[in-house]
Order: C-alpha cells, then sequence, then structure tokens
C-alpha cells in the first residue's frame, strides 16, 4: 500500500514540475528551484515506487525533466547575459 502512495507523489510531482516549470514566472511569482525541488522529490518517490515497469518509467521521465530544466535554466542564465 505505501508503494502505491509513492508511485502516486510521483506522478504528482512530476505534474507539478511541468507546470511550474513550463508556466512564465511573471504569473506564478515563486522561485526558480521550485520545479527542481519537485523534480527531486518526484525522483525519489518514484524510486521509492511500486517495482517493475513503472517504477523504470517513473525514474526515466523524471530524470529527463530534471535535466531539461537544469539545462534551460543553465542556458537562460549564462547564455543570454553574454551573447
Amino acid at each position: 500500500m505505501r508503494r502505491k502512495i509513492f508511485t502516486y507523489l510521483s506522478i504528482i510531482f512530476l505534474f507539478l514540475s511541468f507546470l511550474v516549470g513550463l508556466a512564465p514566472q511573471s504569473i506564478l511569482e515563486i522561485s526558480l528551484t521550485i520545479p527542481f525541488i519537485s523534480g527531486i522529490l518526484g525522483l525519489i518517490f518514484a524510486i521509492l515506487g511500486i517495482k517493475g515497469p513503472t517504477r523504470m518509467i517513473l525514474v526515466v521521465i523524471n530524470l529527463f525533466v530534471l535535466v531539461v530544466f537544469i539545462g534551460v535554466y543553465l542556458m537562460a542564465f549564462y547564455g543570454l547575459n553574454n551573447p
């Protein structure tokens, strides 16, 4: 039962990182670290979730989203300052 809860929490944090990461920052007025925190929490809960293909899919998707957001934010902070 506990592993199902971890799986559901992983899915919730995955959607949260999508919604917060893709929304314009001026609308939400939240910190830029929220997608990273929700991505890391989603990854941790995915590792603790249901075994099998569900776990593997959630871990891969959470890692992919986390790497994409890290790349986008690094390009935005360092790449756009010195063109």
